[in-house]
């Protein structure tokens, strides 16, 4: 199917997301109302800013610069290359190993010993190890207040940052329902109402199917 095709995106824009894979939670919806989504890059990255780790640290900077409200920024010039699709801000795992072997001089496996400790939410404290090695390569580039603020960035993600790949591979999924939603509303329907369980959720469906103009039959003695 078309991963580009607006009128997708405009609808989980637009906060119409009942039975979209994850999107339908209220905070993720929220957010993509506030953010709006053009495209699989833009749907990936509100997958990692719903994340109490991004959201804390770099969600309103993300929004603000992809808005025009706010300059995009690099810390420096050899960060772009690898922040430059997320408005200059490090939003992923993979982002700050890259910081980590690009800016800060580090190895591959320092980095990615870096990313298991973001990865598993281990105590920030761990950080520390790599922390001097870190600002020491950074001062090559940047200044070393700017190194220390860009590692507490570091340190901030560890409370729940997510790696690209996952991102990705999550919206995708919410790309597909959201598309099958948005051109076979009436299957769709069908398929929430035949799969959900929970009484309030498929009372929540029931509901988006009056707004679609879906009717719903009652049950009936005489009539499927």
């Amino acid at each position: 199917i078309d991963m580009n095709d607006a009128n997708v995106y405009e609808m989980l824009s637009s906060g119409y997301t009942k039975g979209v894979f994850q999107c339908e939670a209220t905070p993720y919806t929220n957010l993509l109302v506030k953010m709006g989504v053009k495209n699989l890059a833009e749907l990936s990255a509100s997958n990692a800013l719903v994340r109490p780790g991004a959201a804390n640290t770099i969600g309103k900077d993300y929004i603000a610069r992809k808005q025009g409200r706010q300059n995009i920024d690099y810390k420096h010039q050899v960060m772009k290359s690898f922040t430059e699709e997320t408005y200059g801000c490090i939003l992923y795992q993979e982002q700050v190993m890259l910081a980590c072997t690009e800016l800060g001089g580090m190895t591959m496996a320092e980095a990615d010993k870096v990313r298991k400790i973001i990865g598993k939410k281990k105590d920030a404290k761990e950080f520390a190890v790599f922390q001097d090695k870190f600002i020491e390569g950074a001062k090559r580039y940047i200044s070393k207040e700017q190194a220390e603020q860009l590692w507490r960035d570091f340190e901030a993600h560890a409370g729940y940052s997510f790696n690209r790949s996952h991102a990705v591979a999550y919206s995708m999924l919410s790309y597909w329902t959201a598309w099958l939603k948005h051109y076979y509303p009436i299957e769709f329907v069908f398929a929430l109402l035949k799969n959900e369980g929970n009484k309030d959720t498929r009372t929540e469906y029931l509901l988006e199917a009056k707004r679609l103009g879906i009717k719903v039959l009652l049950p009936h003695v005489n009539e499927s």
